[in-house]
């Protein structure tokens, strides 16, 4: 009793302490939990949001967009006033020699003197300013600078709509093969159940071992055709990941219940003129108009004044620190006309470039609108295509799904074959496939459609 007492002490004391040690348990182990969070996307839309602030290719097109836009400032500096310091320090190891006549010195006529002139050493410091007064190349120049700009715009428009469409796309590809893993999970449990009795019924000499064997083939194919679902559900995940911005190590749980409903849209409502893709044609032909008339324009001659003002020192020696020494000012302003007139032809094969390259953006824009034109019909026509061969899917698997239980329990019944279960299985498994198939691009194409009218 003694001893069961100081036990009992014992344990009271230690109470707390268990308590403790408990919870600082549960404390390091929610913190692990958490240092492992997952992403949970809920639906499509969801996806697409999370793909589109996080998605790498679109960040890395929004930094060439960004870099695209600093060409109109970059552009406009060459139209303000150029200012600049100058500065030259010569040394002339050999002067330059001028001969003059020697009667000019009273020398004898008919001769010549050999004068040099200036020192070794010569400092030159400056300024030197210059700004285009008329220049219809750079004014052009500025206008094609914001169309670039706008271009990059509309691409990173049109890398976007990509985007979202491929993670609709991958969203829905990777959400029905995770439920084609449930199923193949459930085709396997009943395959396993099937040969637990064939295993009882062999034990007991009901059953032969040739009928035994291909029960065994069957639970082995629904083995297969599970991991096979799972090999596929993981890639599908693993390229959605990348859409999403996740690095591979990264947990994603997707929530949504694929429930098979046929969904009804309206039929493509969208404009194709309005998509990204149409737009950024179209600022392409613009922009190549533009550079069609830039290259023209250089053929004008070009005005720009300019001025300079410099501070001059000549030596015999290295000492322009010393202070007494003299300095010169020279300073002139003026300005300058320059106009091509023969430069080999060159000018002439760009401005034919240039109109050429115009041409071909303004038929490929011509393209793309039939192209585009093309597909939004194609859409329609597969959506429609999707609704029905999704309604004959759905029937095809609810009667799969009834035929192979009632073949099993016709098989256990001993009233039908071996072969008429594995060929009522092989029907349940056509009717699983087809129906995942048909769900998954009546969904993409829902989606697709929903995207593009809401654009």
């Amino acid at each position: 009793m003694r001893w069961a007492a100081i036990l009992v002490k014992k344990q009271t004391a230690m109470r707390p302490i268990l308590i403790f040690i408990l919870m600082l348990g549960s404390l390091m182990q929610t913190g692990s939990l958490s240092a492992q969070a997952q992403l949970v996307l809920e639906n499509v839309d969801a996806s697409i949001a999370y793909a589109l602030q996080n998605n790498l290719q679109l960040k890395s097109v929004q930094h060439t967009a960004d870099a695209a836009a600093q060409a109109k400032p970059m552009q406009r500096a060459a139209l303000m006033p150029q200012l600049k310091a100058v500065s030259t320090l010569d040394y002339y190891f050999s002067l330059p020699v001028q001969l003059i006549p020697a009667e000019v010195l009273g020398g004898e006529p008919g001769t010549y003197l050999e004068v040099s002139f200036g020192q070794p050493y010569a400092l030159n410091l400056g300024v030197e300013a210059s700004m285009p007064l008329i220049n219809a190349s750079l004014w052009t120049g500025t206008q094609q600078a914001a169309m670039e700009a706008k271009t990059a715009a509309l691409q990173l428009e049109h890398s976007r709509l990509n985007t979202a469409e491929s993670v609709a796309r991958a969203y829905y590809l990777t959400l029905l093969s995770q439920q084609a893993v449930a199923l193949a999970l459930n085709t396997k449990a009943a395959n396993d159940s099937l040969m637990v009795q064939a295993g009882h019924k062999l034990q007991n000499g009901i059953l032969e071992p040739l009928e035994a064997n291909r029960i065994r083939n069957l639970q082995l194919e629904s083995n297969r055709n599970l991991e096979e679902n799972r090999a596929v559900f993981a890639n599908n995940l693993s390229r959605l990941k990348v859409l999403l911005g996740l690095a591979p190590g990264e947990e994603l749980l997707l929530t949504e219940e694929p429930g098979g409903e046929i969904r009804t849209l309206q039929a493509p409502a969208y404009s194709y003129t309005a998509l990204p893709v149409y737009r950024l044609g179209e600022a392409r032909v613009q922009s190549s108009k533009l550079n069609w008339q830039r290259e023209r324009r250089k053929l004008l001659p070009e005005l720009s004044a300019y001025a300079r003002y410099t501070r001059q020192a000549q030596r015999d020696a290295f000492n322009f620190t010393e202070s007494g020494q003299p300095w010169f000012n020279i300073g002139i302003a003026g300005l300058r006309l320059d106009w091509p007139l023969f430069t080999g032809f060159h000018r002439l094969a760009s401005t034919r470039k240039a109109h050429l390259q115009w041409e071909a953006a303004t038929l490929e824009l011509q393209h793309t609108a039939n192209q585009l034109q093309q597909e939004q019909q194609e859409l329609l026509t597969n959506y429609q295509q999707s609704s029905r061969s999704l309604a004959f899917a759905q029937e095809s698997f609810a009667l799969g799904n009834q035929n192979y239980q009632l073949a099993r329990l016709k098989y256990n019944a001993g009233v039908l074959p071996l072969d008429g279960l594995i060929n009522v299985y092989h029907e349940k498994l056509r009717a699983q496939n087809s129906l995942l198939k048909a769900l998954s691009d009546h969904l993409y194409y829902s989606a697709l459609i929903t995207t593009r009218n809401t654009y």
